[in-house]
Formats: C-alpha cells, structure tokens, sequence
C-alpha cells in the first residue's frame, strides 16, 4: 500500500518503508499481544493484568517514540527529490473475505476489552493466545479462500522461528549456559543494552526466553519485565536482521520492483534511532 502511495504521491518509497519498518517496532512495545517477545513475558511473568500493566508502563515512552519517528520521516522525505507520478489503478474487492476479516479483528478487540475489564472486576481472562487463535480460526472455518490463505502465509519465517527456539533450547539444556546468564545485568541500563545488543545474534525472541528465568530468579519488580520487553523489542530497528517483519518488507519491496533498502542504508538511520528509543525508555522504566 505505502509502495502504491509513493508512485501516486510522486515521491520515494524508501523513507515510507523505513518508516513502516521502525513503526512496526515501536508500535508493538505497549501491548502483551504486539510480538512474540511481549507475549513469552506476559505468559512467563508474574503479570496479572498484562494489557494495563503494558501500557501503563509503555505507552507514554512509544509515543513520544512515535512522534519522535514521525518528524524523522518528514526529513526524510523532503531531502528526496520528486518522481513521475503514477495513477493508482482500482483492485478488485473481495466483500466476503472483507466482512469476515472485519467480524474476526472486532472478535479480537472484544477479546482484548474483556481482559482489560475483568482485570478490574477480578474475573478469569482470556488466554492471551486465543485472541489471535479464535478470529484466526474463524476465518479458516468459514472462508472459502481458505486454502489460499493458507498458502500464502508466510511459512518460512515460522519455520525459521521454530528452528530458532529448537536451537536456543538444545543449548540451554547442553551447555552452562545457565551459569553464564546468571552474571547478565539486571539494573535498566543493563538489561536495555544487553537486549538490545545479543538480539542483533540470537534474535529477539530467543533471547527473551533466556533472559526471563535470570529476571524471575531474581524476583524483580514488573519494570524490569517491561524493560526487558522493550529493549528486546527496538532491537528490531538497529540491524536490518534485527527483526523478521524488517526482512518481510524489503523482501516485498524488491518483489514489486522497488530497489529496497540496503543494510548500510538502514543502519545509518536504525542506529541513531535505536539509540534515541533507548534513552527515552530508560528515562522513564529507570
């Protein structure tokens, strides 16, 4: 879509991309459910009502992250110079599959209300994992498409995370490994760092699946879950390889035609930014 509004606009794809890349990122810290490193410490965590915890914690520091990258791709997009403009050509709409997506993202908002209600009322909440499970499954009962949908999703990037923790656990339970992350820092300085730094080898993901017994063995308090939950996660703008949707949306681009990005390219803009993200969690998780 953004590839589409840049050829229309007249303007370059690449600051659009870079932005959806960083958005992506930041825009998933606030929430038990945004990630997949989120959701490991929502489920392993003594959390009890993880959607208020989440965003009382985080949600004031994305968004000024947000507002902050928001003014970085202004910058961008006026030092590139203007190209032909493109109309944009009508895509057929699919009004089954459309409703049927609409009826399964209002299941998952009503899923999500639910749990934030009952955090309050002390009733028993939703498994964080049927909020994406039901509305998916929805969708694969009822929709004639169904098989398309299922060929289509992305099975190389699941099967990579399944490798990802088969190898994390086989070194946990192989090695002294366990002695190592003993000594990992667990001050707010420490744990950003280090997350945001290892995740660049192990992937973000693996790595909060070790670093969440280190923090339980030390019984910390919820802000050092939630640093812990954000330094892991602006990983994903440091590196291109610091994050899978990173990949995804070079990969598409370049499918369409776009140049991409390359890692230079990101890493001249992903650090400094990584960097200012960090700062800015730190001030207010410290």
């Amino acid at each position: 879509m953004l590839i589409k509004v840049a050829r229309h606009r007249g303007c370059h794809s690449q600051p659009l991309l870079l932005g959806l890349a960083f958005a992506i990122t930041l825009g998933s810290i606030a929430s038990p459910i945004g990630n997949p490193q989120n959701l490991l410490i929502a489920l392993g965590a003594p959390i009890e009502s993880p959607f208020i915890v989440f965003f009382r914690y985080l949600a004031l520091p994305t968004l000024i992250n947000l507002l902050l990258l928001y003014l970085l791709i202004l910058y961008l997009l006026r030092k590139q110079p203007l190209v032909p403009a493109e109309p944009i050509t009508p895509q057929p709409r699919q009004s089954g599959l459309l409703r049927l997506s609409v009826i399964a993202a209002a299941l998952a908002l009503m899923m999500i209300a639910y749990n934030i209600t009952a955090s309050f009322i002390r009733l028993p909440s939703v498994p964080l994992h049927w909020i994406a499970l039901a509305p998916a499954s929805l969708i694969l009962l009822l929709s004639r498409q169904r098989k398309g949908i299922l060929l289509r999703l992305d099975w190389h990037t699941l099967i990579f995370f399944i490798g990802m923790f088969i190898l994390i656990q086989s070194v946990w339970d192989t090695s002294s490994l366990k002695d190592y992350m003993q000594h990992t820092p667990t001050s707010s300085v420490g744990i950003l760092l280090v997350s945001a730094l290892v995740s660049q080898l192990t992937s973000n993901v693996p790595l909060v699946a070790l670093y969440l017994p280190v923090l339980k063995g030390h019984a910390h308090e919820l802000s050092a879950y939630m640093t812990l939950a954000a330094g892991s996660t602006v990983a994903g703008n440091l590196l291109i390889f610091g994050a899978a949707s990173n990949l995804i949306i070079i990969q598409n681009a370049e499918k369409r035609g776009e140049p991409g990005i390359s890692f230079y390219r990101f890493a001249l803009y992903g650090v400094p930014v990584t960097a200012i993200n960090l700062l800015v969690y730190w001030l207010f998780l410290h």
